[in-house]
């Protein structure tokens, strides 16, 4: 008889329509359907992840290494694609993420001090946004309509800051 290796719960995430949802675990991750609810998959990728967001509902899975074993470094954002079953990209940062949203033309990931925008399909860095120290990763992005709008902590302590990627505008709100 064996037993069945505990996996602890590390972060959950719903996807766009809250029609799924994913959870990193200390081996891995796993995505479930929402209604009705059943485990959709499993993968054990023998190692602990921080952080597992789904992209849409389709077999794009963003993960982030973290906990006792982690299978990637905490400052890599992994972009696994299920279907293949394995890494198709990756983004490397000098300090921890906190935090990361996809959306189909960019991903958000924060750091504890800035949010930095990159392009989907090719990774490339379009931009940076200075905030204040964010530990928690205080992120948004919405993920409908052409103009990819993210909401952050702003620089000034009681501010959030609301970005239009394409069109490169900020505002300030309290």
């Amino acid at each position: 008889k064996m037993e069945k290796k505990f996996k602890k719960c590390n972060y959950l995430s719903f996807n766009h329509d809250y029609s799924c949802f994913s959870v990193a675990t200390s081996s891995g991750f796993k995505i479930y359907n929402s209604s009705p609810l059943k485990l959709i998959v499993e993968r054990d990728l023998e190692g602990s992840l921080e952080m597992a967001s789904m992209l849409y509902r389709c077999n794009i899975v963003g993960l982030v290494g973290g906990g006792t074993y982690p299978k990637y470094s905490p400052n890599k954002l992994i972009l696994w694609d299920d279907l293949l079953s394995k890494v198709t990209g990756e983004i490397t940062h000098i300090s921890k993420i906190v935090c990361f949203k996809l959306r189909k033309d960019i991903i958000a990931v924060s750091l504890e001090e800035k949010v930095m925008v990159y392009n989907m399909t090719d990774l490339e860095l379009i931009r940076s946004h200075e905030t204040r120290e964010n530990t928690f990763g205080v992120l948004s992005l919405n993920t409908k309509g052409e103009e990819p709008i993210l909401a952050m902590l702003g620089i000034k302590r009681g501010f959030a800051k609301v970005a239009f990627v394409k069109s490169n505008k900020e505002v300030d709100i309290e």
